[in-house]
């Protein structure tokens, strides 16, 4: 985009003089207001669009080549205002479902900010709805950690709302999963072991069922044709008893 400005000299300084609507600072700032009025309407692709606008307008911290202690103020509510605007569009992506690009941008976030809350409790979140649970919590738990260690806080009501969540979510997860596979699997080998010592027992004292139990892996009973021939009975396969016994 061409910028329209005139530079004059007054004085011993200069003055810059351009459109407002080309003025960054300033475009974020409505950026920002039409981002919260698209969220309130429900409209959250239009929202995520419009923050994505706006945070793209960054290239690096505000005011950073300045280093004028007059414009400090001015640099730190353009900064709060920015991480507002990226707590903004990490509800409304997920929201969305977008939890793929929420822990994609986020990580790099919270790596920027380690002490940010809100931010980790976002991607703690994102993590815990592609199945990461274990990840997410670890997320949360390095937080909790970093800050008891080198500020000597504890992590705020959200962060701690999600953490208490995702614990629930990952205990049931792992009874669950106990009573489905582990106990479920043992009690099926159990009952065929079972079973199979029953018919090596009925075999072994002549008293087999005809009927084997369900389930039962049982040898196959040589045929009739196959134990029987003209003169009477015979033995199959050199084997002794089960011919005979099959006459």
């Amino acid at each position: 985009m061409a910028v329209e400005a005139e530079l004059t000299r007054m004085s011993s300084s200069y003055f810059l003089e351009l459109p407002v609507e080309q003025i960054d600072a300033v475009r974020f700032r409505r950026l920002c207001t039409d981002v919260q009025v698209r969220a309130r309407r429900g409209d959250l692709k239009e929202a995520s669009h419009t923050a994505r606008r706006a945070l793209d307008l960054w290239s690096g911290e505000a005011l950073e080549d300045v280093g004028s202690d007059a414009l400090a103020p001015a640099a730190t509510r353009l900064e709060e205002l920015r991480m507002g605007l990226v707590e903004k569009y990490g509800q409304v992506e997920l929201a969305r479902g977008n939890n793929a690009g929420v822990v994609v941008e986020f990580s790099g976030w919270v790596t920027r900010y380690p002490y940010h809350e809100n931010l980790h409790g976002q991607l703690a979140l994102a993590m815990h709805h592609m199945g990461r649970t274990a990840e997410a919590l670890h997320v949360l738990q390095s937080l909790q950690s970093r800050l008891r260690a080198e500020l000597g806080i504890e992590t705020g009501a959200f962060v701690e709302r999600v953490h208490r969540g995702l614990l629930a979510s990952h205990e049931g997860a792992d009874s669950r999963s106990g009573d489905l596979t582990v106990t479920a699997e043992a009690l099926h080998l159990l009952r065929s072991a079972l079973d199979q010592l029953k018919v090596v027992a009925e075999l072994l004292t002549g008293s087999r069922s005809p009927h084997p139990p369900v389930g039962a892996i049982v040898a196959p009973r040589p045929m009739v044709a196959d134990t029987l021939d003209h003169d009477g009975p015979r033995r199959a396969g050199g084997g002794r008893g089960t011919a005979e016994r099959a006459s």
